[in-house]
């Protein structure tokens, strides 16, 4: 799968980093993932990194995405503050309405070109080196992954 998280509970970061084509839905699914469920992780300020992927928004994902969020508000769950970056303007677009798909009025998802815009905003500038190199350890760690899956010869997607 062309997606990588990294929990650092030390800073209350949840960073995911989506690499080469991927739907959207499989992006929900990594959220869904019990390791990645609100109720079995610490308060965490999401960063969804789509820079380096070609997210394609897709219908199962956006309907599961609402029904992802809904289920989560109706347990009482307080939403985190998450940070989106992408440079395709539709996939900021879709980000952009999601919360008014939500009827959110509060401003809890962002979109962003820029790391360094996105820990601003999340205001957890005192952990931009530590967030730095977490985003450089997934982009290696999948590039890593891209190249064996294509050395091995297994075509592709």
């Amino acid at each position: 799968m062309p997606i990588a998280v990294h929990m650092a509970p030390d800073i209350h970061i949840l960073y995911t980093m989506v690499y080469g084509p991927c739907l959207l839905s499989e992006l929900f699914q990594v959220a869904r993932a019990p390791e990645h469920d609100p109720d079995n992780r610490p308060r965490m300020k999401l960063i969804i990194d789509c820079r380096r992927g070609d997210l394609d928004i897709d219908t199962e994902g956006v309907q599961g995405g609402l029904s992802f969020v809904r289920d989560l508000e109706k347990t009482g769950f307080e939403m985190e503050p998450t940070a989106i970056l992408t440079g395709n303007d539709l996939v900021a677009m879709f980000f952009d309405g999601f919360g008014f798909a939500l009827n959110d009025t509060t401003e809890i998802r962002k979109v962003f070109s820029s790391l360094e815009e996105a820990i601003a905003w999340l205001g957890v500038s005192q952990h931009a080196q530590a967030i730095c190199k977490i985003q450089d350890n997934l982009l290696a760690q999948l590039r890593a992954e891209t190249f064996s899956f294509y050395q091995a010869g297994a075509p592709g997607r």
